[in-house]
């Protein structure tokens, strides 16, 4: 009886272990991804929502497409514009920095004008998304294009923060950067 006992709690324990391991390994060594949630992944190219297919690993990344990816942390969405040589850059900080640091530009206002209608739109709800949490397009990490962003021709994006402002031509290839 006492050495039935004792297996007993021994396979418990040897089950426990298991699982905690399984539970580090996917969560507490991974911090980079825990508290993220990818919500929708569009490639821009021909506008297919290939979401279901990333989730599951089942999809593969060609070399001259741009794929859209929405995340979302603390009821926050954010979308990164990546190609295949970027995807490493993928949700780039960890929940410590985006906890812990403030952006140092924070967006007041994101104007779109067209240049023939001169027709004005306001877009702050997009390039903030696109800017990331800590406001400033990834400086440092990687380079945004405007072309993967934005496919308009004669059309001026202008982006006030509380420190400056900001003007693109988006008929031009820019780096968008604060």
């Amino acid at each position: 009886m006492f050495y039935a006992i004792i297996k007993y709690i021994i396979d418990i324990y040897a089950i426990f272990i298991v699982y905690f391991h399984e539970f580090k390994t996917q969560y507490i060594n991974n911090e980079k991804h825990v508290f993220f949630e990818c919500s929708n992944v569009i490639c821009i190219n021909n506008n297919e929502n290939i979401t279901k297919q990333f989730i599951c690993n089942k999809f593969e990344f060609l070399d001259n497409k741009i794929y859209s990816f929405e995340w979302i942390f603390d009821n926050l969405i954010y979308k990164q514009y990546l190609n295949r040589n970027t995807l490493k850059y993928l949700v780039p900080y960890s929940i410590y920095n985006l906890r812990n640091q403030s952006p140092e530009h924070k967006i007041i206002a994101c104007l779109l004008k067209d240049n023939e209608t001169n027709e004005i739109s306001n877009i702050t709800n997009i390039i903030k998304q696109v800017a990331g949490p800590s406001q400033n397009f990834y400086r440092g990490i990687y380079k945004i294009y405007s072309k993967d962003i934005f496919r308009f021709q004669n059309k001026n994006l202008q982006i006030i923060t509380t420190k400056s402002s900001y003007n693109f031509d988006l008929s031009k290839d820019n780096i968008l950067e604060l």
